[in-house]
């Protein structure tokens, strides 16, 4: 496990939507140390057992998921759920 990566993992239904929802993940503030992968998921017949497939598969300690129409406004996304995480370790 990474405890210094995030991983965001996108369900991509419409190409340009995903273009789109990665240009928000690619403008939010990544803490120094930190690092950000963007995996997409597609062509599925279950999206839960895909989200938990694209899980397995990543070594990020944090893994975010989202839809491809979703766009990140809070620049401080990142920060914000570090500092969540790391005041309650029962989260």
């Amino acid at each position: 496990m990474d405890i210094k990566k995030i991983a965001f993992i996108v369900y991509r239904n419409n190409a340009s939507c995903f273009s789109e929802c990665v240009r928000y993940i690619k403008e939010l503030y990544v803490p120094e140390g930190y690092s950000v992968d963007i995996l997409p998921m597609e062509n599925t017949k279950s999206v839960p057992l895909a989200y938990n497939a694209a899980m397995e598969s990543s070594e990020a300690k944090y893994k975010i998921y989202l839809q491809d129409d979703t766009f990140i406004l809070h620049r401080d996304l990142i920060p914000d759920i570090l500092k969540i995480f790391n005041e309650d370790s029962s989260i």
